[in-house]
């Protein structure tokens, strides 16, 4: 292989190289605030990180509340929260985490949320200034989801319909005859019928 052709392989190793890191750079960014529970028996306790670029870190329990807990499940997913661990007198919890200490930085540090947030980073909060140690690391117990079960389908029968009856036509009605009356007879002023006189008959000539 002579010069050129090493010179070009290095170049092209190089460019790739740049490349690699820019886009590892920019799909980091946008994983800035991500929360997530680690070191838990369940997906919904452990130690509460926070990722800022490719790192994760930790929050300390200073002030740490229930009502900060309570947005830091609301963030993850969940519908609540049912316990914070943090050592004693540092905030409201009543006992200190026992999922131990995280790697990396702490990030947060004197989190105060009215509860109402849907991220920590809405709250008020010291950012990359802690005094605290990963001893002091927060940690969660947040309510589990709960599961969403499919209906299964019913075998509910068919109601049955009973064939209507085609209509039948009304017999027809022979129309009544009006019966003929036959005229009465006349009666004289004393009460006795009079004979019907019967009908003329015309005298035949003689011849």
């Amino acid at each position: 292989m002579d010069i050129k052709n090493l010179a070009f392989c290095t170049i092209l190793l190089l460019l790739q190289l740049v490349i690699n890191v820019l886009a590892d750079q920019v799909i980091c960014s946008a994983d800035i605030g991500q929360l997530r529970l680690a070191d838990g028996p369940s997906p919904n306790e452990g130690r509460l990180e926070m990722r800022n670029g490719c790192t994760w870190g930790t929050v300390c329990d200073d002030m740490f509340s229930l009502e900060d807990a309570a947005v830091a499940c609301r963030r993850l997913g969940f519908p609540g929260v049912r316990n914070v661990f943090a050592v004693p007198g540092h905030s409201k919890a009543p006992s200190g985490s026992p999922y131990g200490p995280g790697p990396g930085p702490i990030y947060l540090d004197e989190v105060d949320c009215t509860g109402f947030e849907n991220d920590l980073m809405e709250c008020i909060f010291s950012y990359g200034s802690s005094d605290c140690t990963h001893a002091e690391d927060v940690g969660l117990i947040c309510e589990p989801k709960t599961p969403t079960s499919t209906p299964s389908p019913s075998c509910t029968p068919s109601s049955t319909r009973t064939p209507s009856k085609p209509p039948t036509s009304s017999p027809s009605r022979t129309p009544s005859r009006t019966p003929t009356r036959t005229p009465s007879r006349t009666r004289s002023p004393t009460g006795t019928p009079m004979p019907t006189p019967s009908p003329s008959r015309t005298p035949s000539l003689s011849r």
